[in-house]
């Protein structure tokens, strides 16, 4: 008797354009941290039977690559236990509450002032974030025709760590609130509440583009260098990681107060000019990662941008999700000029002028036909953001809007309500709900250059960062935590 074929086994989805470039060929961990004992198998459970719900079922397809080197999605036509949607593995410390856990004691949690806590070395959470054993790259993954979502849980007498590991292949940031969103609703048996996934066969993306049309128009970010340009932005680059590598990351807690604080700093030096919270609290870690410099030096920021809600190719939001990956990039130049004695507000300011400019529909589309014409050919994504040669790059990512701690309800799977806070403190977030998340890269943090993102609020209103700089920009930015807390 012949084996049955592919078609037989499994169902199909494309691996759109922008999901398959090597960019996203890395495997990011989010660890969240709930203070309630949770029933984890329920939670696997919900989970498993999310991705049988119509085109959810993508989710729990296997990464293979077909023979013209292209990505696609091989879903099992029915989830067994020898091919499950999920792969679950669960730690069991309920014999010890997290508090005496020689590594999970030192997950970061609020605290009356702002502070910073490394998560790297000695501190490194992989070993509850990651299953032992994971791939380490795309090409031990794919040998692996593993389910694409693993899901981690370790369980404690007073408390639950639920982390979720995933290609980036699969989605984007927004991708996982969708996620979690659903997760909740199957979760509390709301099944009829479940939103319809969106081009799960055909990328909605594509619209933005035609094989006879070229990309044109002017782009309103920092311009592309190439030649000895780009040779020697390259030298400094190196000259940079040598003597400025980002060596240590840390989350960064600030208190409601603290956060309002900077805000309110920077709203002194913006004059009439619309700022948010978001752009005083990164403007402010750019300040203080140029302050580290001898000399006022040019930089450049590389912000990632949610496309959703700005393209018009996009349905709307109440039509259902996409999931996959949204996102566009915007570029703030700060020449030596705007960076030598600039307050956090006066950067705050012409980071918000530059990013909306370049976050129009039109430049959007602009940049993203740009990447998408790269990559059909077979190349990297290029994207324009280098005005100087000297110019330092950093990197940063906002996911306040992302919402992860206001949208996870795993309400029905408690077991057992946590106590109250620190030295009986009252307890501040809902039963069911995490406290905060750690977000880890599989392979390790990204130290090719400074990077830092805020994570965003918990349900006290307090803000958590995760930033990536050197020692010297640290010394920087501690001596303005310490400062936070005496103003606070």
């Amino acid at each position: 008797m012949s084996s049955p074929s592919q078609d037989d086994q499994y169902d199909v989805y494309p691996v759109h354009l922008g999901d398959a470039a090597s960019m996203n060929e890395k495997f990011v961990s989010w660890l969240f941290r709930f203070n309630d004992v949770l029933d984890v198998d329920k939670l696997h459970l919900a989970l498993a039977q999310l991705l049988e719900h119509g085109d959810w079922r993508k989710l729990g397809g296997r990464l293979h690559r077909t023979s013209d080197g292209k990505l696609e999605l091989r879903v099992p036509r029915r989830f067994t236990s020898e091919q499950p949607a999920v792969a679950f593995t669960k730690q069991d410390f309920s014999s010890m509450s997290i508090g005496e856990h020689s590594l999970a004691k030192h997950f970061p949690e609020p605290r009356d002032v702002a502070y910073s806590q490394s998560i790297a070395g000695d501190m490194d959470f992989r070993s509850l974030a990651v299953p032992k054993g994971f791939p380490s790259n795309m090409k031990q993954f794919l040998a692996t025709q593993a389910p694409q979502i693993a899901l981690l849980t370790t369980s404690f007498k007073d408390a639950t760590l639920v982390s979720v590991v995933w290609p980036h292949t699969l989605f984007d940031g927004v991708g996982l609130t969708h996620l979690l969103h659903a997760w909740s609703l199957q979760l509390a048996g709301k099944d009829d509440e479940i939103p319809r996934v969106l081009g799960a066969r055909e990328d909605a993306l594509d619209a933005l583009e035609t094989d006879a049309q070229a990309a044109t128009g002017t782009f309103a970010g920092p311009k592309l260098v190439s030649g000895l340009n780009l040779f020697l932005f390259i030298v400094f680059f190196l000259w940079h990681r040598l003597f400025y590598r980002p060596r240590d990351t840390r989350m960064i807690f600030l208190p409601r107060a603290a956060a309002e604080a900077i805000y309110g700093e920077a709203k002194k030096h913006s004059g009439d000019a619309f700022i948010t919270q978001g752009d005083a609290l990164s403007a402010w870690v750019v300040q203080r990662i140029t302050a580290a410099e001898p000399a006022p030096h040019p930089v450049t920021v590389m912000h990632l941008v949610n496309g959703r809600g700005r393209l018009s190719c996009l349905a709307d939001g109440r039509a259902g999700v996409y999931l996959q990956n949204i996102v566009s990039t915007a570029f703030c130049h700060l020449g030596a000029d705007v960076i030598a004695g600039a307050s956090v507000g006066a950067i705050a300011v012409e980071s918000r002028r530059q990013v909306a400019a370049q976050t129009t529909e039109a430049q959007m589309t602009l940049l993203l036909r740009r990447v998408r014409e790269s990559l059909r050919r077979g190349k990297r994504a290029q994207l324009e953001f280098l005005e100087t040669l000297r110019s330092r790059v950093v990197f940063t990512n906002n996911l306040t809007r992302a919402a992860y701690v206001q949208t996870a309800d795993f309400g029905p799977a408690v077991v057992r309500r946590g106590e109250e806070g620190e030295e009986g403190e009252e307890r501040r977030n809902p039963e069911g709900t995490m406290v905060n998340y750690l977000h880890l890269v599989v392979n390790g943090h990204i130290t090719a250059t400074d990077n830092f993102y805020i994570i965003g609020k918990d349900h006290g209103e307090n803000y958590w960062l995760m930033v990536t700089v050197s020692d010297k920009a640290w010394t920087r930015l501690d001596e303005s935590i310490a400062s936070l807390g005496k103003k606070c």
